[in-house]
């Protein structure tokens, strides 16, 4: 399967440089998963990748920053401030996100994950696995917290959050069981 998804980026041609840093990150991947030797070059493009913002750049921003925690342990929030921008910087539609925030607790998990909200709540939340499959989703209306407890798997997950009028916000959690 690793060698299909190699072939598979090595013919994906497009002149979007997001398209060619998610190569650059998934190729990165791959070797890691095989045990393989990184260069210094290919975690020098991960880390310039690892620090952009996450809303505009997208999930391969995560990627890269899991990459990058076995070499460096910068916290990448700090790295983040554009979600609080007053608008998604994908599109022209404005929407405010000044007060939408929310916390995952405890991370790393055992399997039992709070999300707590700054402000009540309406939209969805996804519990969604590293290769991106939707584990839970639950629809909220006016909550301030919720739980998830059906996670039966180490590994690295991801929260995210789709309130109603807001862009999504995504937060990483770790289980160990």
């Amino acid at each position: 399967m690793l060698d299909s998804l190699t072939i598979k980026l090595d013919q994906l041609d497009c002149l979007e440089q997001i398209v060619k840093d998610w190569k650059k990150i998934h190729k990165v991947f791959v070797k890691k998963l095989r045990n393989e030797n990184v260069t210094t070059s290919e975690i020098s493009e991960v880390e310039t990748i690892s620090i952009k913002c996450s809303d505009e750049y997208g999930d391969g921003v995560h990627i890269a920053r899991i990459i990058m925690a076995d070499y460096n342990n910068l916290y990448y929030d700090t790295n983040d401030d554009c979600r609080k921008t007053q608008t998604d910087p994908r599109s022209s539609k404005g929407n405010n996100i000044d007060n939408f925030d929310f916390q995952v607790y405890p991370n790393p998990s055992s399997g039992h994950i709070n999300v707590s909200f700054e402000n009540e709540t309406s939209g969805d939340i996804l519990l969604i696995a590293l290769n991106g499959s939707i584990v839970e989703k639950m629809s909220v209306e006016n909550k301030k917290e919720i739980s998830f407890s059906s996670i039966n798997e180490n590994g690295i997950y991801y929260i995210k959050v789709i309130q109603n009028g807001n862009i999504p916000l995504l937060k990483k959690v770790i289980i160990l069981k």
